[in-house]
């Protein structure tokens, strides 16, 4: 389970990093939305996380994050 939610995180942060920071996210809006993941996969498991984390309108899709 820990290493799951690690590679989660990493791949937020993968995505939040590699977008142009004019045009995209923040560094505070991707850290935030990393812990937002966090608590939804403490409250919902993995499945679910990876569901929503896949959904393209889902709610850890911002703009460019």
């Amino acid at each position: 389970m820990k290493r799951f939610f690690t590679v989660v995180v990493i791949f937020i942060l993968a995505l939040a990093w590699g977008v142009s920071a004019p045009a995209g996210g923040t560094q505070k809006e991707a850290k935030a939305m990393v812990e937002k993941a966090s608590a939804f996969y403490k409250t919902h498991g993995k499945e679910d996380t990876l569901k929503e984390l896949s959904n393209p309108k889902g709610q850890f899709i911002k703009g460019d994050l």
